[in-house]
């Protein structure tokens, strides 16, 4: 497979391992974009959506028997926002792609939703639950209790969101080209390896 002009990298992650800051160093390493929650301002914009309902619903998955689908004709209309919002989201990130950008996404099921373009690169990044508490604890200000409970909730939220708009399971290493433990390496050597398998690819 040869260079190509258009890179597309989506990044899963286990809270507190990084993986966030992870995309961000190699969305700079790569001179391309860095879409994550950044994306709502540009949706608010573009679908005149009320910033704070994106916000209140970004990535989350609630009760969906607390909202009805009702299929009309040819499409489905639903009053969960959950799903109107996703579905929202989607739709940004893939026009993204049709128009020829490149970027690293976090999150957002995009090893599914951008799985059609030959170009798409998917990484997963974990590390040990220690790295993790101790992480999230430094940078949250958190106690270790409190620490491990975000950990615990984020995660389950993350899988429920991914496992809800994905054929694939998250965390699952079929899903995946790559699932990455950042503990021992930390933030910009996990770019790097992230940056050399790039290369070894021949994607860049």
């Amino acid at each position: 497979m040869g260079k190509s002009n258009q890179i597309l990298i989506s990044i899963s992650r286990k809270y507190g391992s990084g993986g966030h800051d992870i995309g961000k160093k190699l969305s700079e390493m790569l001179g391309i974009d860095f879409i994550d929650r950044n994306m709502l301002d540009g949706m608010s914009e573009e679908f005149g959506i009320d910033i704070d309902l994106l916000r209140k619903y970004d990535e989350k998955v609630v009760n969906p028997l607390a909202y009805r689908t009702v299929q009309a004709m040819n499409t489905s209309i639903t009053n969960n926002p959950t799903k109107m919002i996703a579905h929202a989201q989607h739709e940004y990130i893939i026009r993204q792609a049709k128009a020829g950008k490149s970027f690293v996404l976090i999150g957002r099921a995009g090893d599914e939703i951008l799985k059609d373009y030959p170009y798409l690169v998917r990484f997963f990044i974990t590390g040990e639950l220690d790295y993790r508490i101790r992480r999230i604890m430094e940078r949250r200000e958190m106690s270790e209790k409190d620490a491990k409970a975000a950990i615990r909730r984020h995660d389950r939220s993350r899988r429920m969101y991914h496992d809800t708009y994905s054929e694939g399971h998250w965390g699952d290493a079929d899903n995946y080209e790559m699932i990455l433990s950042s503990s021992l390496l930390g933030v910009d050597r996990s770019a790097q390896v992230l940056y050399d398998y790039l290369k070894l690819r021949d994607i860049i």
